[in-house]
């Protein structure tokens, strides 16, 4: 997984050379919960959320990997931007305060 991170990076260094200023990076979703995962892991440990808890921690592991090397390329390129977007915190924010949205968001990961 790091080296995948490593290899995206660097491919973002070629696009800044270019004069690419603006850097959106997404960490991964919380692979855990969606349908196939739960089909295919009948038998896993499931987290609060009654999502795969191992592919869960996965994700977060990953996220934080592409979270560290952002705050690299950030110290190492200031007059570029770096966002890192966190989609397992936000997919697992939805599941913790379904009630907050209402209806419209009914998680797969249900007990």
């Amino acid at each position: 997984e790091a080296k995948l991170i490593v290899l995206f990076l660097n491919g973002k260094l070629d696009i800044i050379l270019n004069g690419a200023r603006n850097f959106l990076l997404v960490g991964t979703r919380a692979l855990g919960c969606t349908p196939k995962s739960l089909y295919l892991n009948l038998d896993a440990a499931r987290d609060d959320y009654g999502c795969v808890q191992e592919l869960n921690i996965i994700a977060r592991y990953s996220s934080l990997l592409l979270h560290r090397e952002v705050e690299i390329m950030r110290d190492k390129y200031t007059n570029a931007t770096f966002i890192f977007g966190d989609a397992t915190d936000a997919h697992l924010f939805i599941a913790r305060n379904q009630e907050t949205f209402g209806n419209h968001y009914i998680t797969v990961c249900t007990h």
